[in-house]
């Protein structure tokens, strides 16, 4: 289960790779490919049509694949910050997730969470409530 969740702008350096850590790599279909180093309990790279209009399809996939997680930490890494931090305010707020500041770019913005993505944050909710409906019933 997923105890710390952080992340990092694809400008940042993401560190080195660690067994005990997931990472979702959020991009654009136009943007350049984006290289993950291998080591990572698991990746998870979601290509969207529009980073900046993400759409429910996305926003499923991104609360399945943190649900199903069997490690300690979790990096959200995605090129827009307000996607990225909508991601991270759910999966505190929804999960229970401690936030971790692992920069400090990262821990410069702690209090970004204002700036994230609101229409995307209720996506994401959307699809916790609906997994979760459906795994209680």
């Amino acid at each position: 289960m997923i105890k710390t969740v952080f992340f990092a702008l694809v400008e940042q350096n993401m560190g080195l790779p660690d067994a005990d850590t997931a990472v979702i790599l959020i991009t654009d279909k136009h943007e350049p490919d984006v290289m993950i180093a291998d080591g990572f309990h698991s990746v998870m790279h979601l290509c969207v049509a529009d980073i900046v209009q993400p759409d429910i399809d996305n926003a499923k996939a991104i609360i399945d694949f943190a649900a199903t997680r069997n490690c300690s930490h979790l990096l959200v890494y995605c090129r827009c910050f307000g996607i990225s931090s909508a991601v991270v305010k759910v999966l505190v707020e929804r999960f229970g997730i401690a936030f971790l500041m692992k920069t400090e770019a990262t821990a410069a913005r702690k209090t970004d969470f204002l700036i994230h993505n609101a229409r995307f944050q209720r996506l994401l909710e959307s699809a916790h409530e609906e997994s979760f409906a459906t795994n209680r019933g």
